[in-house]
């Protein structure tokens, strides 16, 4: 039962809330998963700041999320039924694609099974301290904790064996949107972050090793989708990403008004140009 709350809360729940968003919203872009998991990160970030004001237990809270969780899920299974022969559609792959599928099912189950995560990650220790005191110091860790909460699973199995199955598949399912079928770039994608398992060093580029750190899902995800959704005009989109950032680091709002000002001047200089070409015309 506790591997099955886990895997429901950190993998499933964001998959069906997803594919509710985008029924609701037909003009979104990111994949089902992406977009799934943006909109729980998005919520947990709000949530925390209602249980640091309000002062909460997380332990109640808990409870509450998972039958809120239930409900939900349920709704979006009932609402999206007609959906699903869609986003599972069959489509035959071709040599490289396959390829890059076992590449990365062996980077998932070697970074499981072999690897050790980076010693600045603290993932572990907040959940033990929240284990043995009811307290989480470190709020972008919430819905790990909610799930160790709810499961009384011990943190390191939680965190090592059962996030990478939920998070990894997340940065797959990302990096894939944005290669739009370019196998050149997947290769070269899996490549630089694949250097980080050999050169450990900066958090938050190490997926392989740290996928379920806060600040490396908010640098190499979300960070690289605010960009995407914010060069694109898609704003909806833009705000959960942006929420979803801010929940997982702190200081994630200087990243997000260095991009918005790179937008602006990059915007900038694009209608300047088209002002001296149609002086030129």
């Amino acid at each position: 039962m506790s591997i099955l709350i886990v895997m429901y809360l950190c993998g499933v729940f964001p998959l069906l809330l997803g594919v509710l968003g985008k029924h609701f919203m037909k003009k979104v872009k990111l994949p089902a998963y992406v977009l799934g998991h943006a909109i729980q990160f998005a919520v947990m970030f709000l949530c925390g700041l209602i249980i640091k004001f309000i002062d909460v237990s997380v332990f109640s809270f808990a409870r509450a999320y998972l039958v809120m969780a239930v409900v939900v899920g349920i709704f979006c299974v009932i609402m999206t039924c007609r959906e699903w022969k869609q986003l599972f559609a069959w489509k035959k792959p071709n040599a490289w694609n396959v390829l890059i599928l076992v590449g990365e099912f062996g980077l998932l189950g070697g970074s499981i099974l072999f690897l050790m995560p980076h010693w600045l990650d603290m993932t572990e220790e907040s959940l033990y301290k929240l284990q043995n005191t009811g307290v989480l110091d470190d709020m972008s860790c919430l819905p790990y904790g909610l799930a160790q909460q709810l499961t009384g699973m011990n943190p390191v199995s939680m965190v090592r064996v059962f996030l990478p199955l939920c998070f990894l598949p997340l940065f797959y399912a990302t990096y894939h949107f944005f290669a739009k079928g370019r196998v050149w770039f997947l290769i070269f994608v899996y490549a630089i972050f694949g250097l980080y398992i050999f050169v450990p060093g900066y958090l938050p580029l190490e997926v392989f090793l740290n996928i379920w750190n806060p600040t490396t899902l908010a640098i190499s995800v979300f960070l690289p989708l605010f960009y995407v959704c914010l060069m694109e005009k898609s704003y909806v989109e833009l705000i959960v990403v942006g929420l979803a950032m801010q929940g997982l680091m702190s200081y994630a709002w200087a990243y997000m008004s260095v991009l918005l000002l790179v937008s602006a001047f990059i915007r900038l200089g694009y209608h300047i140009y088209d002002k001296k070409e149609e002086k030129k015309a």
